[in-house]
């Protein structure tokens, strides 16, 4: 139930915020616990949606790496308060908000785990360097609580992209909303891995999907489908969710966040089990030519019997 709360809320934030510039992440660095020496490395990708001059929003997926009995990561949500200096060159910024986190322990020292889940709270400082293209580089330092005590603080440096406002010089403005002319359906065959979350080495095995998908407002999609793992899990079933979506580049490019219920059917552990799990996703595509499209689509199905896998798929997609 916290999953959709979380992602839904992601969504009412699609659609009610102005379509200011918005920016894309990927940052890479280093996690230390804050009551000991552990170390790990630490990365992940943020969506930034501004807010004018001096506020804005985003999305991140952060991976806190491998710090002794703890493998975490987890999406983000958060409100950030922003100066920007020297002609709008370089904008300081701190934001703070929910971390929803999935993180595989070790209660003791062999090959027992359990996969835990929880909402945290992640606070943030960053400095942003503008460029007069669309490339930017930003210094961004995470502080994040959870209930299980493994308070963590990451630095991390970034490179990043300006998806609408091209330069420095128009970075906080307003940008035009253009109509798709692809259609508001969509049908893909997606192919990929999937991994399991445990504590030894991850077992991985082919998945497969076949998914439709249904635009239903400007920022708000719908999709269902059956989804395929093989390996270690052997689970399938059908699953649906429904998305927050932002379209850029003449809405040829897209994201969006998503989730929702997934019946898994396993065969595993010397019996049948059949689970109303969760699917929690984010998702890309870029349409290649007239109504056919690239999707790419990283998946993690949470459980309540420690069998949390990361699902990565791709594939092609017809819009129509």
């Amino acid at each position: 139930m916290l999953k959709t709360v979380f992602c839904v809320f992601f969504g009412f934030f699609f659609t009610i915020c102005p379509a200011f510039a918005q920016e894309i992440y990927v940052h890479g660095g280093l996690t230390n616990r804050t009551d000991s020496s552990d170390s790990s490395y630490a990365w992940g990708l943020t969506y930034l949606h501004g807010l004018g001059d001096y506020a804005a929003w985003s999305v991140s997926y952060m991976n806190e790496g491998h710090i002794p009995n703890h493998k975490r990561d987890g999406l983000s949500l958060q409100f950030w308060g922003r100066y920007p200096l020297f002609g709008r060159s370089v904008s300081l910024a701190a934001g703070i908000g929910p971390y929803m986190y999935f993180d595989t322990t070790r209660p003791s020292f062999d090959n027992s785990y359990s996969n835990t889940h929880g909402v945290g709270t992640v606070m943030s400082v960053s400095a942003t360097l503008y460029t007069e293209s669309r490339f930017l580089f930003q210094a961004r330092s995470n502080w994040t609580w959870t209930s299980q005590n493994a308070n963590t603080f990451a630095t991390t440096i970034g490179i990043g992209y300006q998806l609408e406002g091209a330069t420095k010089k128009d970075a906080h403005n307003e940008s035009p909303h253009k109509t798709s002319p692809s259609g508001n359906n969509e049908v893909a065959i997606l192919a990929g891995v999937s991994a399991i979350n445990e504590w030894a080495d991850h077992g991985t095995g082919w998945t497969g999907a076949l998914e439709y998908r249904r635009n239903l407002f400007r920022y708000l999609e719908w999709s269902t489908g059956w989804l395929v793992e093989g390996g270690p899990v052997s689970r399938k079933g059908p699953m649906t969710q429904i998305w927050a979506s932002r379209k850029f580049f003449d809405d040829r490019f897209s994201l969006g966040v998503g989730a929702g219920p997934y019946l898994g059917f396993e065969a595993s552990r010397g019996g049948n089990v059949t689970k109303v799990d969760w699917l929690v996703s984010a998702s890309a595509s870029y349409q290649i030519h007239n109504n056919w499209a690239i999707r790419a689509t990283w998946g993690r199905v949470t459980t309540d019997y420690d069998r949390d896998t990361d699902v990565v798929l791709s594939g092609i997609a017809y819009r129509f």
